[in-house]
């Protein structure tokens, strides 16, 4: 008689996966915040321009620090932990900001958020991708970005609303927040793979069992799992021990960089600025709108991308590797940087800005999708069990620092720069890492984490 598996073995880890996810609005809230209300804040605090760019840096910063303490705490203390702790300062960091009454209070929570981002980030990734089972890997990472980037979108639509009635808008925020944490604290099982690391494989067995409800191919997965982390090196120590490691991440950190000089990040950044440079007499077009609603209609336009690059990727990844999902959104990526390169030679006209408006929602779509594959579901299956901690921690510190730098010489240097030049530059480093993805990026197909750190070893670099 054939053996029957439990009926809720597909539903237990995207229920987990979902819990972690649900942290994920409270960021983008308040990301949405800063962006949405900046002209109450600039009014309230008597702020400068410049004033608001620190704190974007007070943010990033945070994330810096958040990130090099997840990999630390979640090497330590475990996944769950690590999250739930996190969320919460998260949490009562973002009550601290929406109730700041000082500018110095405003920055300090904002640090204090952006810390307990790079913790939920660094740490949520890892752990989706270790609870979850090879045929649902994908859509768990991606649904962490997705919930951060419905959170901002959700608080920029309803920015009108939420501007009467801000302490309403906190409490709903905390009533939420609060109850993610208590489910959390209670639901969420401790990562199957960081269990085996410290020496409890027969915990490990049972939360295997939970998640896959079937013992013969929890017991199946955790053989593969024990086969693997055999070694006492772990962390930065199998990162200095082992020369695939060493390749992987370097491979990592390099098409971290190229994605940077694509501008991946730096276009989305200076989205706004570059509509406002290229806007045009609305009057003429005879649209019942002013420039302040467009531009905001814009920002929530980019926002919409994003979010549907997300469940674009989620879909994709059903019938093609991401492999070739990265290629794609790169290639196209580099064709639509192109097509903006030659646009801006037209003189400024109504239809040119609405073909460059176009274009960079196409772009952002590309980046967004190139972003989701490649950060989401290929780095933590890349990454080996012993070494995920440290791996995923150093690639995000370099995103983070090249991010910066962005900020701080390649808007300068765009600014500078003719922006027809600027486009050209970017496509220029884009094709670059379109074959430096096609000649290097291996492929990852829909295997267990094990049997992807097996084969992974045995790679003729």
């Amino acid at each position: 008689m054939k053996k029957n598996k439990a009926p809720t073995s597909k539903l237990h880890p995207f229920f987990y996966t979902g819990l972690v996810a649900l942290m994920g609005p409270v960021y983008g809230a308040d990301l949405a915040f800063l962006a949405a209300f900046k002209l109450q804040l600039i009014n309230q605090f008597m702020l400068s321009s410049q004033d608001l760019h620190i704190l974007l840096d007070f943010l990033i910063l945070g994330s810096l620090a958040g990130v090099m303490l997840g990999g630390l705490l979640s090497y330590n203390s475990g996944r769950k932990l690590t999250l739930v702790g996190a969320f919460t300062v998260g949490l009562a960091g973002l009550c601290t900001s929406l109730l700041a009454n000082a500018f110095s209070t405003l920055l300090l929570s904002q640090f204090v958020i952006g810390a307990s981002l790079g913790i939920y980030f660094s740490s949520g990734v890892c752990y989706v991708a270790e609870v979850c089972a090879h045929d649902q890997r994908g859509s768990g990472g991606i649904s962490l970005l997705f919930a951060v980037l419905l959170g901002a979108l959700l608080v920029s639509l309803s920015r009108n609303l939420i501007g009467n009635s801000l302490l309403i808008a906190m409490f709903v925020i905390l009533l939420y927040g609060l109850t993610v944490v208590v489910l959390a604290a209670l639901k969420l099982p401790e990562s199957p793979r960081y269990l085996v690391l410290t020496g409890a494989s027969d915990e490990a067995l049972s939360v295997l069992i939970r998640l896959r409800g079937d013992s013969g191919r929890a017991a199946r997965e955790l053989a593969r799992i024990n086969e693997v982390c055999r070694g006492e090196d772990r962390g930065i120590m199998f990162f200095l021990h082992s020369e695939e490691v060493r390749h992987t991440i370097w491979l990592l950190v390099i098409s971290s960089l190229l994605m940077h000089l694509s501008g991946f990040s730096i276009i989305p950044y200076c989205f706004m600025d570059i509509i406002r440079e290229n806007q045009f007499d609305f009057s003429s077009l005879k649209l019942r709108t002013r420039t302040n609603d467009f531009i905001q209609g814009m920002a929530q336009a980019a926002l919409t991308v994003a979010l549907f690059s997300s469940v674009c990727v989620a879909l994709a990844l059903r019938s093609f590797t991401v492999r070739k999902l990265v290629l794609f959104g790169t290639a196209m990526a580099a064709v639509l940087l192109i097509s903006m390169f030659l646009l801006t030679f037209f003189e400024l006209t109504q239809l040119k800005g609405l073909l460059l408006g176009a274009l960079l929602l196409l772009y952002m779509f590309c980046a967004s999708f190139v972003f989701n594959a490649f950060f989401m579901v290929f780095l933590p299956a890349i990454l080996p069990t012993r070494g995920r901690d440290f791996g995923f921690t150093l690639v995000c510190l370099v995103n983070l620092v090249c991010f910066m730098g962005g900020q701080q010489l390649l808007e300068p240097l765009g600014n500078n720069l003719e922006i027809s030049k600027f486009f050209a530059l970017c496509a220029l480093f884009c094709l670059l890492l379109l074959g430096y993805f096609y000649k290097l990026m291996p492929l990852v197909q829909r295997r267990n984490l094990e049997d992807l750190e097996y084969r992974e070893q045995r790679r003729d670099y």
